[in-house]
């Protein structure tokens, strides 16, 4: 057995093992996967899923529970906020802003929410929530596991070795992004990017010559 031009050896002996124990091996992995569970703190993991996940804010503000997420969020990252010198005291008022501009102006209900997040950092507003979109860079900053992180450490590594120069945080965050979390190259569409392209500029492909200047 092949895969990924590996030999896999002893291929056939695993699998008869594993379709004979089958039943004592999902037991094991579900007492494992309940054992993090418990470890982990579903609290905290509930409340950055709430705030990143944009789908469930329509709901949240009809009921009136928004806050007490981005407060327990706000306390639990205060050290890195204020090391940034984020206006802790502001990030609340900010997120209600950010959560009434999004149900306005955005389709949460049909747009995936890195494309929500997107919309929001790129608003005309986007500077007046400058504290809360702080908090989001340090959500989305964190790694959803060890393995994740091993990962994002090796490109690091790479990235820099590669480059041979020093890197500015913008720079090196952005080829990351592209690094880690980049669509397979089968998968990827440029249509997206040429729409943008399309609106946003102002010059276009079947534009007028410019005239000759004088002399």
């Amino acid at each position: 057995m092949v895969y990924q031009y590996q030999e896999l050896k002893k291929y056939l002996e695993g699998l008869r093992y594993f379709q004979n124990h089958h039943k004592e091996y999902c037991t094991k992995v579900i007492e494992c996967i309940c054992s993090c569970i418990a470890w982990s703190d579903l609290e905290l993991m509930r409340d950055i899923v709430f705030v990143l996940r944009t789908q469930g804010w329509e709901k949240a503000v009809e009921e009136n529970d928004s806050m007490e997420a981005i407060t327990r969020l706000t306390e639990r990252f205060a050290i890195p906020l204020e090391d940034t010198a984020a206006d802790v005291g502001q990030i609340a008022f900010e997120f209600d802003a950010v959560l009434h501009y999004a149900i306005q102006f955005i389709f949460l209900s049909t747009l995936n929410y890195k494309a929500v997040w997107w919309r929001i950092f790129h608003s005309p507003s986007a500077g007046e929530w400058c504290n809360i979109l702080i908090l989001v860079k340090i959500l989305f900053s964190l790694p959803a596991s060890n393995g994740k992180l091993e990962r994002v450490f090796s490109q690091v590594n790479l990235i820099k070795s590669e480059k041979r120069t020093l890197l500015s945080n913008e720079t090196l965050n952005d080829l990351l992004v592209l690094t880690s979390d980049q669509t397979p190259l089968n998968e990827y569409s440029p249509d997206n990017a040429i729409d943008l392209w399309w609106s946003d500029k102002s010059r276009r492909p079947n534009q007028r010559k410019r005239k000759a200047y004088k002399k």
